[in-house]
Order: structure tokens, then sequence, then C-alpha cells
């Protein structure tokens, strides 16, 4: 008996000790009582066939009672933001997409926070991400990747801290389930090291769109006119033909490669025998282009073109990655056919204008300082570097030599001579009409 009590001093010690470290997560008091009960035996007579018997009765007897009371931990909510709180980037099956969760925790984690995520059981082992897990988490507009590991349907994202509030988290590149039905429910949590600290099991049950349909090379093409440069801003064409009809108010959704930039972008729509054409309303975030609410109608078997101007080719040479074109239901990601994996373009190095140089001696072996002038076709932003070579012939270049700073050249203001003979003409005509001598 004196064991027991000992044992149950030490666990309850422990439990206690270990609330005590716990600051954040919110608790309660709650009044156990516990009962000290001793079994007793007791003899038992009773007649049974004509004969009676004994047999010992085995029951407990309530010693004492004591009321502790004690803190006892409670896991935080985890509350849903928006509808659907998961956005998917393309909701057919079988379809890669990125994953942005919202949702809102209950409880601060100052440090050692990370958030786990388990997706329900129709997706696959190890969620068909090629290569490493990435994930993202927002501040705002902002985005920061963070790391995260993926175990079977589970994904670990180390957060370090974790304010409680809004919480934006962006997986890439999960693998949509194969069947249309509803996946089954998430469940996320957030942790401190190993212990629980806001949870919700049943967070969201999505469904998932048709198989889309893909174009072929025969139904689809990609070009450009214009120089493919560093910089540059080549009029993007895309022409394909319909092999279903599309309903009117439908999407367009462009994905460029990373590093473009936008530049006052235009966008057309129109026929391939420019019968109509339609100017569209687009917007754009990052490399993704979204055009919203096509006015009209696409026939099946029609041929169509659309072409984008202001698209700012990456400052980097060198092949870029994948554009992508799919055209979507109103108001989702459901795609009802597109092309992913359009080829990409070979960026050439842009080309420097009006470059000279200029010495001041020409001698032979005379010291002398030159000026080189150039205009760039791309910006150089602070803390670039300008690289000179000169000829073989220059080997003697002192190690004390020295280069003033950079001088943007200014251009000058010029008049008009038109303007000026126009308004000249015009006091003329206006002198004339007074009767007086220009």
């Amino acid at each position: 008996m004196r064991a027991n009590r000992s044992s149950l001093l030490c666990c309850l010690a422990l439990v206690l000790l270990a609330l005590t470290l716990i600051p954040e997560v919110e608790s309660a008091k709650i009044v156990r009582t516990i009962v000290k009960r001793k079994v007793v035996k007791s003899p038992i007579a009773f007649f049974g066939d004509n004969v009676a018997k004994v047999k010992q009765s085995r029951f407990t007897k309530v010693v004492s009672r004591k009321k502790i009371i004690f803190n006892e931990v409670r896991t935080g909510k985890i509350s849903a933001v928006g509808n659907p709180p998961i956005l998917m980037s393309t909701t057919n099956v079988g379809e890669v997409a990125d994953y942005t969760f919202k949702f809102k925790a209950a409880n601060t984690i100052d440090a050692t926070a990370f958030i786990i995520i388990n997706f329900p059981h129709k997706y696959a082992k190890g969620l068909g991400v090629t290569g490493d897990c990435a994930a993202s988490i927002f501040a705002g507009q902002t985005e920061t990747e963070v790391p995260c590991t993926i175990k079977n349907r589970r994904v670990r994202i180390n957060v370090v801290s974790l304010d409680a509030g809004l919480i934006v988290i962006k997986i890439k590149g999960v693998l949509n389930p194969s069947q249309s039905r509803g996946a089954g429910n998430f469940r996320i949590e957030t942790r401190k090291k190993s212990r629980i600290v806001d949870r919700v099991s049943k967070f969201y049950n999505p469904s998932f769109s048709r198989t889309k349909v893909t174009f072929s090379a025969a139904t689809f093409k990609f070009g450009y006119t214009g120089r493919m440069y560093c910089g540059a801003s080549p009029v993007l064409h895309f022409t394909w033909t319909n092999t279903m009809k599309i309903p009117s108010r439908s999407w367009f959704r462009l994905t460029f490669p990373n590093g473009v930039k936008y530049n006052n972008p235009r966008v057309v729509l129109l026929n391939a025998q420019a019968k109509w054409r339609v100017v569209l309303r687009c917007s754009a975030h990052k490399n993704v282009f979204k055009c919203k609410n096509i006015p009209r109608a696409l026939a099946k078997d029609g041929k169509v073109k659309l072409k984008i101007w202001g698209v700012v080719m990456p400052e980097v040479a060198g092949a870029t990655g994948s554009y992508g074109f799919e055209i979507l239901e109103r108001g989702t990601n459901t795609v009802f056919i597109g092309k992913t994996d359009v080829g990409g373009q070979e960026i050439r190095v842009g080309k420097f204008k009006n470059f000279r140089v200029r010495c001041r001696r020409r001698e032979k072996a005379a010291e002398t300082d030159c000026g080189i002038h150039f205009q760039s076709t791309n910006t150089i932003e602070q803390g670039g570097k300008i690289t000179i070579t000169f000829p073989a012939e220059f080997d003697n270049i002192a190690s004390t030599c020295r280069v003033h700073g950079l001088r943007p050249i200014k251009p000058k203001k010029c008049s008009n001579p038109r303007r000026k003979s126009a308004k000249r003409r015009r006091e003329e005509a206006a002198a004339a009409a007074k009767g007086q001598t220009a």
C-alpha cells in the first residue's frame, strides 16, 4: 500500500512539474477525488441441494477519500479561414497543384515551433512530390520560404516561432488524388517540440473535378514577335484550336518563367481570321497572369489567338523555363483545357548601344586616360558589376590605375523648330488681323 501511495505521489509531482513548464497553453483547474479502497473477505453460508456450503466473498471497503486540485492542459483550437480554407492552384484529378492553407491559431509559440499538416488517406504516400519538400509562409503580401519534410502523408513545417492569429501556408507540388469525390478531412496541429498546442481534426474535405484536357502539339503553338534579349519585351503569341466549346465568362491563366517583369501589359484575344478582337482585363502576381471573364464564348474547332504586350524577359541569358496556358471555369481553379509544358525560349545577352572608346593620347607606350561610353539594354542594379577587358596589346596597365565613378549622360533639352514656326505663324496671323506689322 505504501509503495502504491509513493508511486502515485511521484506521478502527480511529475505532472505538476510538466505543467509549470508550459506557460503558453491555456489551463483550467480540475478537482479530482482520490478514493482508497481495501479488499475484505467474509464467509457466507448458503444452502443448496439440502447441503450447507460456505464460500469466501470478496468486496471492497472505502478506507479514505482525498481531493486533489491541479491544472489540466487544454489544447487550443484551430479555426478555418475562408471558403474554401484550402486553395489549390488546380482542382483537376491527378494534376500537380500548390496548396494554400488559411487558418487561425489560438496560441503563440515563442520558440521551437512547427506545424503538422496531415493529408487524407486518398493522397499518395509522399504526396507525389518530386524532389525536396517546398513550403512558404505569408506575412501580408510577403512570402518567405520555410523548411519542411514529408513522411507518408504528413508534412512538418518548421517556423521557429508562431504568433496567434491568421496563418497562411503554401505547400508546393502536391499530386491531387485520382478520384473526384471527397478526399477526406485534413488535420492540422501546431506544436512546441513534441507537445500539441493547437489542433483541428476536421479542417476541410475537398472535392476534385474531372480530368484536364491537354492541348496537343498540333492544336497549340507558342511564338513571339521581336527580339528575345535580356530585358526585352517581345510580343508573345498563343495560338490554339478549341477541342471543346468554351463558355463565356471563363478565365485564362498564363504561367511565365520565373524572373519576368511587367511594363503596362496589354492582352488582346482575336480569332485567326481577325474578324473580331477583344481587349481583356488581366492581373499579374509574380509569374502568374490571369485574365477574367472572357466576354464571349469560344466555339468548338475555332482557331483563336492571344497576343500579349509588356512582358519583360528575365535579365539573365540562357534557356527560360516552360510557359503554361490554361482555360479555367469561372471563379475556380478547375481547368477546361490547357498545356503547362510549353517549351521555353533561348534568351540572348543584351547588346550595348552607341559603344565607343576615346583615349586622350594615342602615342605608343604613353600613359593616357580613356573614356568608355555605352548605353545598356538592361538596368544595372546597385551592387552590379561592369567588366572591361582591354586588348592584349595593353599589357602594361599600372596597378595604381584609377577608375572614376560612373557618370550618366544627361540628354540635352532640344527645342522643336516646327513648334516654334507654328507659334510664329499664329502670332503673325493674329498681328495681321489687328493690322499690325509682325
